[in-house]
């Protein structure tokens, strides 16, 4: 997993027709996803995950349960969800 921030790596991961809905309900596409990066240290817990692929796309759902350093909060969120530009070998 990439360090958090590091947007070169995101960018180059996600594909296209890339998208992330949050956990209030708000859809965001590639170009609105990358533009939210900042660096934030955080533990990303990913549980019940499924992954559907249907020929060049997966879409994975689950939850991610992420723990903000000094905090101690947690929030649910559910997976980020959409297309990849990397081929598999």
């Amino acid at each position: 997993m990439p360090p958090p921030g590091d947007r070169d790596t995101i960018e180059s991961i996600l594909g296209p027709d890339f998208k992330h809905i949050t956990s209030e309900g708000q859809l965001l596409g590639r170009d609105e996803e990358i533009a939210s990066i900042v660096p934030v240290a955080f533990t990303m817990n990913a549980t019940e995950q499924t992954v559907d692929i249907v020929d060049d796309t997966a879409e994975i759902h689950g939850v991610n349960t992420l723990t903000e350093s000094g905090i101690g909060r947690t929030a649910s969120t559910p997976l980020l969800a959409g297309s990849s530009s990397a081929q598999s070998r």
